[in-house]
């Protein structure tokens, strides 16, 4: 009887393992409670990743800004800064496994990550320049925004299985 449940128990590892890894299209994420699991798992993870990554690049902002810095230059290297910690915990925790091997996956992690920080420069412009929106508010906004982008980029092409 012991013997059984250590047998599911395996298994069911396996499934979930397999499941999270297996996941390469919007589609298939609704395909089962499985798949759906596993990416949210996957989803919080980068969430948490995320969570320091924000506070690196907005705690360099919230630093450099009030010192004189030029918001966008200091938007730029608090970006820099935590591209490189999210690079490293994604493609070692977040999205592990991946067979492409490193320099396949920094360069499409990098143009992910400048894609979406253009994104979120054009919207600093848009929301502190055009529309007068607070330069300490703008930024949050702009990461409500782009983490999903970059979340369904990262998994369904630069870490791809």
């Amino acid at each position: 009887m012991e013997e059984k449940k250590e047998t599911e128990s395996i298994q069911t590892e396996i499934r979930e393992e397999k499941s999270e890894y297996t996941v390469g299209s919007i589609r298939e994420i609704f395909a089962s409670k499985e798949n759906f699991v596993a990416t949210f798992k996957q989803f919080i993870k980068f969430g948490f990743v995320g969570i320091i990554n924000t506070a690196i690049s907005m705690g360099t902002y919230y630093i450099c800004v009030p010192q004189g810095m030029n918001i966008y230059l200091a938007s730029t290297l608090g970006f820099v800064l935590s591209v490189i910690n999210a690079y490293l915990w994604n493609a070692f925790w977040v999205f592990k496994g991946n067979k492409e091997g490193f320099k396949k996956t920094i360069v499409k992690f990098f143009a992910t990550y400048i894609s979406t920080y253009l994104l979120h420069l054009l919207l600093l412009f848009l929301f502190v320049d055009v529309g007068g929106m607070n330069q300490y508010i703008a930024p949050i906004i702009n990461t409500c925004i782009t983490v999903f982008i970059n979340f369904f980029l990262s998994k369904f092409w630069t870490f791809k299985k």
